[in-house]
């Protein structure tokens, strides 16, 4: 058997206190002069090392003590934690469940903030200092273990073993600021050796998928300038918004009187362009005709013919006036198709005739 199950009965635990250490099992004598106490109760131990079956202390004078498991397992995390001095940190995201100071949460929510730090996940920390069951100064709040860095900061660690933090205890955390974070401990089994043991709660205290902040410290001038700094950018962004809507107003009624502007000039130059009716001379049924003519190649799609038909028009139109016949339109195929119409679908054909395009493209800009 690898490892010592909760499955097992709770007495059955590798781990006992000898002088106030924690000890291996197979590093005492066996029987009753093993010289252990439980690490829950302190009731006296007996060391059963026997051939057939794992070694595990049960106690003398009573069956059953329900947190000698818990306890021995608490004992070895902060045993492992004094001595190896190293950590992992989560990802922590300052959230409003973690802001008890009213001037920020009034900012936060002014601002519709639910997130106002996030500080990435920290692999392997070295520690200088870790110490156990140490109270923090001035309150009658214990954690498991107290750690400091290199630069001084402190981080408080509770180890969850069945039970997690109190609510109390978490409320007073907040209320103090500092860091503290909790461990799960719920999948950590003992092994047969204490090499083990130990290996595995290493894992354990640099596994983040087990570790949850209680507790984050923060400063409180330099959130209320972050979010003072938000609320501003977003108010300017609020008045560059309604300058934007305005500008685009403002455009969109200089473009309608340009439009109106150049329809009028548009009108004035086709009045001093066209004769009425009654004046046209004989151009007018020669343009009448060209028109009928490239008409009548479109509808056979006779390709050549309109190219012919569209250079004579150019021609003929630099030396008369053509509006009425370039956007007179005539029902082919269910589409309304005129000259300028056509001369958009062939355009790229008479690229090598530049003059024209140009005519064309002059006469498009007063239609």
């Amino acid at each position: 058997m690898s490892e010592y199950t909760e499955s097992m009965g709770y007495t059955l635990i590798p781990y006992g206190l000898k002088d106030g250490q924690l000890v291996h099992i197979d590093d005492v004598e066996r029987g009753d002069k093993c010289g252990c106490i439980c690490p829950n109760c302190n009731g006296l131990l007996r060391a059963n090392k026997g051939k057939k079956k794992v070694h595990y202390f049960s106690h003398q004078n009573k069956e059953n003590c329900v947190g000698a498991y818990e306890s021995a397992v608490h004992l070895l995390a902060k045993e492992v934690f004094r001595k190896h001095k190293t950590l992992s940190l989560p990802e922590f995201e300052l959230n409003i469940e973690y802001i008890k100071d009213e001037e920020i949460r009034n900012l936060m929510q002014i601002n519709n903030t639910k997130t106002i730090l996030n500080i990435p996940q920290q692999n392997d920390i070295k520690y200088k200092d870790v110490q156990t069951e140490k109270f923090i100064e001035n309150t009658n709040i214990k954690p498991d273990a107290t750690a400091i860095d290199e630069n001084g900061s402190i981080l408080y660690v509770e180890f969850l073993k069945t039970n997690a933090v109190e609510e109390d205890k978490k409320l007073k955390l907040l209320d103090l600021n500092v860091n503290c974070i909790e461990i799960n401990l719920n999948y950590f089994y003992f092994s047969q050796t204490k090499e083990e043991d130990e290996s595995k709660m290493l894992e354990c205290l640099n596994d983040t998928e087990c570790h949850k902040w209680i507790s984050h410290y923060y400063s409180k001038e330099s959130i209320i300038k972050d979010l003072e700094n938000k609320q501003k950018e977003i108010e300017e962004k609020k008045k560059f918004e309604a300058w934007k809507r305005k500008e685009i107003l403002r455009l969109q009624k200089e473009k309608t009187i340009e439009n109106e502007n150049r329809r009028r000039k548009r009108l004035q130059k086709l009045k001093e362009n066209y004769a009425p009716p009654k004046d046209r001379d004989k151009n007018y049924d020669e343009i009448n005709s060209m028109r009928k003519q490239i008409m009548e190649c479109y509808k056979n799609n006779d390709k050549q013919q309109v190219l012919n038909c569209l250079i004579k028009i150019s021609e003929y139109s630099k030396q008369h006036p053509c509006f009425q016949f370039l956007a007179l339109g005539e029902n082919i195929n269910g589409r309304n198709i005129s000259i300028i119409s056509i001369y958009n679908e062939y355009k790229l054909e008479l690229e090598q005739y530049p003059d024209v395009i140009n005519e064309f493209e002059n006469w498009k800009k007063l239609i």
